[in-house]
């Protein structure tokens, strides 16, 4: 398992408020924020569409970034927390960063892909996928992009749980709840 990193440039910004924020985008960059690590939150500029890019691997929204300030002198650690898009465009119009120490674990939600074709299901049962995504801790650098739940053993009435899942080294579930992935009868 490789962590994908992407290095993104960004600008401080004095200005905040509806103003700015639409004079910025007007200009065809967002305004976004970089909050944690214990320190004061700190308004940035950044170009949406080297945004995008930075996020276009296996790990998508979970990707690592490295935040350049003042042209590399200064970079920080950090996820792409929340976004803010326009509903039909989908043009990006805010970001949230959360700043990450990579010698600490974080919590991030990894998406799940369902393998194989289940037995239940050529028997004439349905497939229940309740979760999309599980919520996991783990260092940056043990952070799987996604995990695999081989569901080819399902019969009807047999349940898969999130904690009966085998995670990568170093990952662990982060939810108390016990998700599961249920072959049921049409």
């Amino acid at each position: 398992m490789s962590l994908d990193q992407a290095m993104i440039e960004v600008t401080t910004r004095s200005e905040t408020g509806k103003g700015p924020a639409r004079r910025l985008r007007a200009r065809g960059l967002i305004p976004a924020i970089l909050y944690g690590a214990n320190k004061e939150p700190q308004a940035l500029t950044v170009n949406p569409e080297e945004l995008r890019k930075a996020l276009r691997t296996d790990h998508g929204l979970n990707t690592v970034l490295t935040l350049k300030f003042n042209q590399g002198e200064q970079t920080r650690t950090a996820l792409l927390k929340e976004w803010d898009a326009e509903i039909i465009s989908k043009r990006l119009l805010h970001a949230d960063f959360l700043e990450i120490d990579v010698e600490k674990p974080i919590r991030v939600n990894v998406p799940i892909r369902v393998v194989g074709k289940c037995k239940g299901v050529t028997d004439g049962g349905l497939l229940d996928v309740t979760r999309h995504e599980l919520m996991v801790e783990c260092l940056p650098n043990n952070l799987p992009a996604h995990i695999d739940v081989d569901v080819t053993e399902l019969e009807l009435g047999d349940a898969i749980h999130a904690q009966d899942l085998k995670l990568p080294t170093g990952v662990k579930t982060a939810t108390t709840m016990n998700y599961s992935i249920n072959v049921m009868q049409k």
